[in-house]
Protein backbone atom coordinates (compact mmCIF):
# COMPACT_ATOMS: atom_id res chain seq x y z
CA UNK A 1 0.00 0.00 0.00
CA UNK A 2 3.08 2.45 0.36
CA UNK A 3 2.98 2.26 -3.92
CA UNK A 4 -0.41 3.67 -3.65
CA UNK A 5 1.06 6.65 -1.73
CA UNK A 6 3.88 6.88 -3.92
CA UNK A 7 1.91 6.13 -7.35
CA UNK A 8 -0.42 9.02 -5.70
CA UNK A 9 2.53 11.59 -5.36
CA UNK A 10 4.17 10.55 -8.61
CA UNK A 11 0.82 11.38 -10.88
CA UNK A 12 0.00 14.39 -8.69
CA UNK A 13 3.77 15.38 -9.64
CA UNK A 14 3.26 14.63 -13.53
CA UNK A 15 0.25 16.49 -13.80
CA UNK A 16 1.22 19.41 -11.92
CA UNK A 17 3.78 19.43 -14.30
CA UNK A 18 1.86 19.06 -17.37
CA UNK A 19 -0.44 22.30 -15.91
CA UNK A 20 3.39 24.19 -15.67
CA UNK A 21 4.29 22.78 -19.14
CA UNK A 22 0.70 23.81 -20.88
CA UNK A 23 0.61 26.96 -18.73
CA UNK A 24 4.16 27.98 -19.78
CA UNK A 25 3.28 27.56 -23.87
CA UNK A 26 0.22 29.26 -23.51
CA UNK A 27 2.02 32.31 -22.06
CA UNK A 28 4.18 32.22 -24.66
CA UNK A 29 1.42 32.74 -27.27
CA UNK A 30 -0.32 35.28 -24.83
CA UNK A 31 2.66 37.75 -24.67
CA UNK A 32 2.58 37.78 -28.41
CA UNK A 33 -1.02 38.65 -28.47
CA UNK A 34 -1.24 40.81 -25.46
CA UNK A 35 0.13 43.50 -27.05
CA UNK A 36 -2.43 44.19 -29.19
CA UNK A 37 -5.64 42.53 -27.49
CA UNK A 38 -8.42 43.66 -28.46
CA UNK A 39 -12.18 41.83 -29.43
CA UNK A 40 -9.81 40.86 -32.77
CA UNK A 41 -6.79 39.36 -30.84
CA UNK A 42 -7.42 37.76 -27.02
CA UNK A 43 -7.11 34.08 -25.64
CA UNK A 44 -9.99 32.87 -23.39
CA UNK A 45 -9.31 30.03 -20.45
CA UNK A 46 -11.15 28.14 -18.39
CA UNK A 47 -11.13 29.71 -15.07
CA UNK A 48 -8.46 28.99 -12.37
CA UNK A 49 -10.87 27.31 -9.95
CA UNK A 50 -11.11 24.15 -11.94
CA UNK A 51 -7.50 23.60 -12.06
CA UNK A 52 -6.92 24.34 -8.28
CA UNK A 53 -9.81 21.98 -7.79
CA UNK A 54 -7.88 19.18 -9.19
CA UNK A 55 -4.67 19.91 -7.02
CA UNK A 56 -7.15 19.88 -4.13
CA UNK A 57 -8.53 16.25 -4.58
CA UNK A 58 -5.08 14.75 -5.67
CA UNK A 59 -3.58 16.65 -2.09
CA UNK A 60 -6.73 14.81 -0.47
CA UNK A 61 -6.33 11.42 -2.04
CA UNK A 62 -2.22 11.52 -1.21
CA UNK A 63 -3.82 12.51 2.61
CA UNK A 64 -6.19 9.71 2.19
CA UNK A 65 -3.91 7.28 0.93
CA UNK A 66 -1.22 8.04 4.08
CA UNK A 67 -4.17 8.09 6.45
CA UNK A 68 -5.97 4.64 5.33
CA UNK A 69 -2.54 3.26 4.75
CA UNK A 70 -2.15 3.56 8.89
CA UNK A 71 -5.17 0.83 9.21
CA UNK A 72 -3.73 -1.82 6.60
CA UNK A 73 -2.17 -3.76 9.59
CA UNK A 74 -4.95 -4.17 11.09
CA UNK A 75 -7.59 -4.30 8.83
CA UNK A 76 -5.69 -6.27 5.68
CA UNK A 77 -7.57 -6.82 2.68
CA UNK A 78 -10.90 -4.82 4.14
CA UNK A 79 -8.57 -1.71 2.85
CA UNK A 80 -9.41 -2.34 -0.54
CA UNK A 81 -12.73 -0.24 -0.95
CA UNK A 82 -10.93 2.65 0.29
CA UNK A 83 -7.71 2.70 -1.95
CA UNK A 84 -10.48 2.14 -4.63
CA UNK A 85 -12.02 5.40 -3.34
CA UNK A 86 -8.50 7.35 -3.38
CA UNK A 87 -7.94 6.36 -7.14
CA UNK A 88 -10.62 7.83 -8.26
CA UNK A 89 -10.69 10.76 -6.15
CA UNK A 90 -7.32 10.98 -7.63
CA UNK A 91 -8.15 10.62 -11.03
CA UNK A 92 -11.04 13.21 -10.98
CA UNK A 93 -8.15 15.71 -9.89
CA UNK A 94 -6.09 14.88 -12.73
CA UNK A 95 -8.38 15.18 -14.74
CA UNK A 96 -9.53 18.27 -13.56
CA UNK A 97 -6.20 19.84 -13.29
CA UNK A 98 -5.12 18.79 -16.80
CA UNK A 99 -8.82 20.54 -18.03
CA UNK A 100 -8.03 23.28 -16.52
CA UNK A 101 -4.43 23.66 -18.41
CA UNK A 102 -5.48 22.43 -21.46
CA UNK A 103 -8.55 24.07 -22.80
CA UNK A 104 -8.21 27.70 -24.31
CA UNK A 105 -10.00 29.56 -27.00
CA UNK A 106 -7.73 31.27 -29.28
CA UNK A 107 -9.22 34.52 -31.26
CA UNK A 108 -7.02 35.84 -34.29
CA UNK A 109 -8.77 38.46 -36.65
CA UNK A 110 -11.66 36.15 -38.24
CA UNK A 111 -10.03 32.93 -37.34
CA UNK A 112 -10.91 31.07 -33.85
CA UNK A 113 -9.25 27.90 -32.26
CA UNK A 114 -10.56 26.24 -29.61
CA UNK A 115 -8.56 23.55 -27.65
CA UNK A 116 -10.95 20.53 -26.47
CA UNK A 117 -10.52 20.32 -21.98
CA UNK A 118 -9.45 16.59 -22.69
CA UNK A 119 -10.67 14.54 -25.40
CA UNK A 120 -11.54 15.39 -29.14
CA UNK A 121 -9.76 17.88 -32.02
CA UNK A 122 -8.81 21.24 -32.18
CA UNK A 123 -11.81 22.98 -33.58
CA UNK A 124 -10.84 25.88 -35.80
CA UNK A 125 -13.71 27.89 -37.47
CA UNK A 126 -13.71 31.68 -38.95
CA UNK A 127 -16.06 34.54 -37.43
CA UNK A 128 -17.86 34.64 -40.74
CA UNK A 129 -19.13 30.96 -40.43
CA UNK A 130 -20.93 32.18 -37.61
CA UNK A 131 -24.72 33.07 -39.20
CA UNK A 132 -26.84 33.45 -35.82
CA UNK A 133 -26.48 33.08 -32.16
CA UNK A 134 -28.54 31.93 -29.43
CA UNK A 135 -27.91 33.19 -26.08
CA UNK A 136 -29.56 30.84 -23.15
CA UNK A 137 -30.81 32.81 -20.27
CA UNK A 138 -30.10 30.27 -16.99
CA UNK A 139 -26.23 30.84 -17.67
CA UNK A 140 -25.65 33.06 -20.15
CA UNK A 141 -23.83 30.91 -22.73
CA UNK A 142 -23.60 31.38 -26.25
CA UNK A 143 -24.72 28.91 -28.59
CA UNK A 144 -23.21 29.45 -32.30
CA UNK A 145 -25.04 28.20 -35.54
CA UNK A 146 -23.92 27.93 -39.17
CA UNK A 147 -25.87 29.06 -42.52
CA UNK A 148 -27.85 25.66 -42.12
CA UNK A 149 -28.83 26.76 -38.55
CA UNK A 150 -27.08 23.83 -36.77
CA UNK A 151 -25.51 24.64 -33.57
CA UNK A 152 -21.35 23.99 -34.18
CA UNK A 153 -20.42 25.34 -30.63
CA UNK A 154 -21.21 26.40 -27.40
CA UNK A 155 -18.97 28.96 -25.65
CA UNK A 156 -19.43 28.69 -21.63
CA UNK A 157 -19.74 31.91 -19.56
CA UNK A 158 -17.29 30.81 -17.12
CA UNK A 159 -14.17 30.89 -19.40
CA UNK A 160 -12.64 34.24 -19.26
CA UNK A 161 -12.64 37.24 -21.48
CA UNK A 162 -16.05 35.96 -22.91
CA UNK A 163 -17.20 39.63 -22.95
CA UNK A 164 -14.29 40.22 -25.42
CA UNK A 165 -15.93 37.47 -27.64
CA UNK A 166 -19.74 38.74 -27.46
CA UNK A 167 -18.67 42.01 -28.16
CA UNK A 168 -16.75 40.65 -31.20
CA UNK A 169 -19.79 38.94 -32.18
CA UNK A 170 -21.85 42.39 -31.78
CA UNK A 171 -19.26 44.12 -34.33
CA UNK A 172 -20.00 41.86 -36.65
CA UNK A 173 -23.93 42.07 -36.25
CA UNK A 174 -24.36 38.40 -35.46
CA UNK A 175 -25.27 39.60 -31.91
CA UNK A 176 -28.20 41.80 -30.97
CA UNK A 177 -27.63 43.02 -27.12
CA UNK A 178 -30.63 43.52 -25.69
Amino acid sequence: MIYCIFMAIIMGGISTWYEREQKRRTMELERAISDKEDTHHFISFLPTAIAALGKVAIVLAICMSIFFSFGIKEKGTDMIPYFVIVAVILLIGILFQVAGARWKMIVEEDEVTVYPALFGNVKKFKISDVKSVEVKEPKKEIELYDAQHKKFYTVDPAATKTYLFAARLVEEGILQMN
